[in-house]
């Protein structure tokens, strides 16, 4: 029965199931965490070991016993960690494609049949480039923020 629970104490008139439960039970049954019990619960039994071997990391305060405290990361921090991944990701892409436009520039001809269509490709990639700047730019201000390095 849909919300069983509800209806426990009598006071809630027994609710009618979703028009479409047995579809979305045979859609979503299969899928982890869907099997009506708890992902992480208090009985799930985690291993605490580091993927490195268990060194400690600057972020790791202390050992006492069995427990490791870990300093708890500030917002700021895991942003700046967020957005660092993101600016070397899009550097990551802008290398790419300097590299594969420097490889087809060599495999090109030297004078290109349609000058109109070279110049479209030239001012487009200027744009790029320069939103790419500008994003970067962006993206390196918000970090100083958040470190306070105004």
């Amino acid at each position: 029965m849909y919300r069983e629970e509800r209806n426990a104490t009598g006071n809630v008139p027994k609710a009618a199931p979703p028009p479409c439960l047995d579809l979305m039970l045979e859609h979503w049954a299969p899928n982890p965490g869907m099997q009506n019990m708890s992902l992480c619960d208090g009985t799930t039994e985690h291993d605490d070991s580091d993927v490195d071997g268990g060194t400690l990391n600057d972020d790791d305060t202390a050992i006492s016993g069995s427990t490791r405290n870990k300093r708890k990361k500030m917002n700021g921090e895991c942003v700046e960690e967020g957005l660092r991944a993101l600016a070397d990701g899009v550097r990551a892409v802008g290398e790419a494609m300097k590299e594969k436009a420097a490889a087809t520039a060599a495999a090109a001809p030297a004078t290109p049949s349609d000058p109109i269509l070279a110049q479209h490709v030239i001012a487009s990639l200027a744009r790029q480039e320069d939103a790419l700047k500008q994003q970067t730019a962006a993206i390196h201000e918000l970090i100083c923020t958040l470190k306070g390095e105004n």
